[in-house]
């Protein structure tokens, strides 16, 4: 394979991760939003393993709400 078509291939690799990563937080979204918390917890971290660093900064800030709400219920 020529370099140019291995550049190709690893966007595209790199384009179908980010596109994985996204419709983890949107599932994580999902799930707080029909009180599957525990759930979306789960995600979210996936993401802060697997995330890019915009990524990681998303899911941490929900993770830390999702965390904060619990805070104040107890």
């Amino acid at each position: 394979i020529s370099q140019g078509a291995q550049k190709i291939a690893r966007e595209k690799e790199l384009e179908e991760e980010s596109y994985t990563i996204t419709t983890k937080i949107n599932l994580a979204k999902a799930n707080i939003e029909i009180n599957k918390i525990e759930a979306a917890k789960d995600i979210l971290k996936e993401v802060i393993d697997e995330g890019d660093e915009s990524e990681r900064d998303q899911a941490t800030d929900i993770l830390d709400s999702l965390n904060s709400k619990e805070t104040d219920k107890t």
